[in-house]
């Protein structure tokens, strides 16, 4: 049981990392970050919340044996996690080239594995580096939220 938790606290973190990069996107947002996994990572998310309610079943029911028909449910839910996860990593690859790369100036990206950094203009990517430098991730949060009117954090 412990380890369910654990891999539920897992599930609810990577949630949480994955919404926040795709959430600035959509709200098309000043200074947007991009990790090209929290596509990938959201899509699969509903194949690991399975995993866990299956495993909560087995241990629920008598003599650590499953209903029937949740196996049938964890085939398709390892269909659906394979095909999340190639669809995701291709959507992710065609969101970085095209649609950033168009609406927004690439500011800053450290590797093939880390994420990016866009803004919706020079000046804007100019202030966020400036931000970046004088207090890393916490001073580009304040920034962006400044920029898009968001009153600041309590």
């Amino acid at each position: 049981m412990l380890g369910m938790a654990f891999i539920s606290y897992g599930l609810y973190d990577a949630y949480e990392i994955a919404i926040d990069d795709i959430m600035g996107i959509v709200k098309s947002r000043s200074i947007v970050y991009l990790n090209w996994r929290s596509i990938p990572i959201l899509l699969v998310l509903p194949t690991g919340i399975y995993y866990v309610f299956f495993y909560l079943c087995a241990v629920c029911s008598r003599g650590l044996m499953p209903y029937r028909f949740l196996y049938h449910g964890l085939i398709i839910a390892l269909a659906y996690g394979g095909i999340a996860l190639v669809l995701g990593t291709v959507l992710s690859i065609v969101l970085n080239i095209y649609p950033l790369s168009t609406d927004y100036t690439y500011c800053d990206g450290s590797g093939a594995f880390s994420g990016i950094y866009y803004a919706k203009s020079k000046s804007i990517c100019e202030q966020m580096k400036e931000a970046w430098d004088n207090g890393g991730v916490k001073a580009v949060n304040e920034l962006n939220d400044k920029l898009d009117s968001i009153p600041p954090h309590q």
